[in-house]
């Protein structure tokens, strides 16, 4: 499955962005773009591709940033939109749980640490391009326990991720943990314009699924 990975992501963005971005440093494929591929063996059904990217050439860096990167996304990185995909890559150290300090680790260990940067358990996978590898213990958890639970509930887009959460329990018929439960129940607060909005997001960027 290792090398399918690296091929459906050439595949998907290009042999010529692929190799632009390898030659800027070690590559991290995170999130819902790899539950697409572990489902389907495909990126072609993702809505996009994160990509982090712990830059070891900062003049290619720069150059990649010149010629790819005229639009920033909400988080500091760069967004890229293509024929049939849509990208979203930014150096690891910008990653919002680190430069917040949400959680705290050596720069050395970013990379092994990204699996802690998600709100859920069923995003904490990631994949390294450089060693073609899947680092997904607790996705597969996740999946194999039936229940969806939280890794980071200290968030920038708490609505968003509860949209998230309703519209992966219902594609995976996952439960809610009791921590996941009372966070929504928290947040929601039995108020019926509140939940008229999360379900707006999710008709809006998962068509209700």
């Amino acid at each position: 499955m290792g090398v399918g990975v690296v091929k459906s992501l050439s595949k998907t963005i290009g042999d010529e962005l692929y190799n632009e971005m390898c030659d800027i440093g070690n590559l991290y494929l995170i999130g819902g773009s790899l539950r697409d591929f572990k489902d389907c063996k495909s990126f072609d059904y993702s809505r996009d591709i994160d990509i982090v990217v712990d830059v070891r050439n900062n003049e290619n860096w720069k150059k990649f940033v010149n010629k790819r990167g005229k639009q920033k996304n909400k988080f500091g990185g760069y967004k890229i939109t293509l024929d049939n995909a849509k990208i979203d890559i930014w150096s690891i150290d910008k990653t919002w749980a680190y430069m917040n300090k949400k959680v705290k680790c050596e720069r050395t260990e970013y990379a092994s640490k990204l699996n802690k940067t998600v709100f859920l358990n069923i995003d904490a996978i990631y994949y390294d391009v450089t060693k073609k590898k899947f680092h997904d213990y607790a996705y597969k958890k996740a999946i194999r326990s039936n229940v969806l639970d939280i890794v980071l509930a200290d968030n920038p887009e708490i609505d968003l991720n509860i949209a998230r959460t309703i519209a992966l329990k219902i594609h995976y018929k996952l439960d809610y943990s009791a921590q996941l439960e009372e966070f929504i129940r928290k947040h929601a607060l039995n108020d019926i314009a509140y939940c008229k909005k999360i379900y707006k997001i999710i008709n809006k960027r998962y068509k209700g699924t």
